[in-house]
């Protein structure tokens, strides 16, 4: 380029026209600096790209590893929803959120988790079924490390939220399941898995929302606080009052987070809507609210 800018100049310079050749200099000049601006830009673009090869990341409400999607967000408009629980109208208002379509599926847990990840084939297996990561200690860990890595605001739903889009929100039909009156066609329980532990699967039906596996699948943990539910928890705590022997017991209930939905072994009631567990579920599964 540098060599036909030359040629140019000398041949400008035996023009007649010498008038005008300076400015047609600076105009062939500033046609150089722009392609070469423009290699810098794909260059860049290109290392940038690889750079995400095997990395996380978000765009356009996904979360992707490498090339692959591994969850796809869906937009949740807020608003106020009437629910009837045993006979009782309560009102679950929530502003609106992003929240994933699936459950958290173990390959994420082991590459956000693990530094020394490798996709190897004995590990594969496991990758597609949702992660049953134990503790909310373990949750709140794996989401702070998702943050760092990100960038982005990941966290759990509060129970409001996650009922909320089980039911479908604006667009609820009241089902008894999370996008049917009939078990089998949206949920994996114990009444067609053998009480096997299933891998994520869009087979079955999504709710009204787009949502899979809301209920069955994995229980999904909130980061709403057991005592913050109403949830007898004045009775509890009178009889912690009355007999010690039941204090640390009602202290470990009532601090800990309600999970929902039911899962792969559970019975088809305990993936309703209305149910919300009595006990303190240890193991969970989780689905992430991605706060832009």
């Amino acid at each position: 380029m540098n060599r036909y800018l030359k040629k140019q100049f000398e041949v400008l310079k035996a023009s007649p026209y010498k008038q005008g050749y300076k400015l047609i200099l600076v105009l062939l000049s500033f046609v150089l600096i722009i392609m070469t601006i423009s290699v810098f830009i794909d260059k860049y673009k290109y290392n940038k790209e690889m750079s995400n090869i095997g990395d996380i990341y978000v765009k356009k409400r996904c979360l992707y590893i490498g090339n692959d999607i591994i969850m796809r967000f869906i937009p949740v408009k807020g608003g106020n929803l009437q629910v009837i629980d045993s006979n009782v109208v309560r009102n679950i208002y929530v502003e609106s959120f992003i929240m994933s379509e699936i459950e958290v599926p173990n390959l994420l847990i082991a590459k956000v988790l693990r530094d020394d990840y490798v996709d190897d084939n004995a590990a594969e297996k496991y990758f597609s079924f949702p992660a049953n990561n134990g503790t909310k200690e373990n949750w709140l860990l794996f989401i702070e490390k998702l943050n760092k890595k990100t960038g982005y605001r990941f966290r759990l739903p509060t129970n409001d939220e996650w009922e909320y889009a089980a039911r479908g929100g604006r667009f609820s039909r009241n089902y008894k399941y999370s996008g049917s009156n009939d078990i089998d066609e949206v949920a994996q329980y114990n009444g067609n898995t053998d009480s096997l532990y299933q891998v994520i699967s869009r087979q079955k039906k999504p709710n009204e929302l787009g949502f899979f596996d809301m209920s069955g699948g994995m229980w999904e943990l909130t980061s709403t606080l057991i005592e913050e539910y109403d949830y007898d928890t004045k009775m509890l705590n009178k009889m912690a009052m009355r007999d010690s022997s039941w204090r640390m017991y009602v202290e470990d209930f009532t601090k800990a987070n309600i999970a929902r939905g039911g899962a792969y072994d559970s019975p088809a009631e305990q993936c309703e809507l209305n149910f919300v567990p009595r006990s303190h579920i240890i193991k969970t599964g989780a689905r992430l609210v991605l706060d832009y």
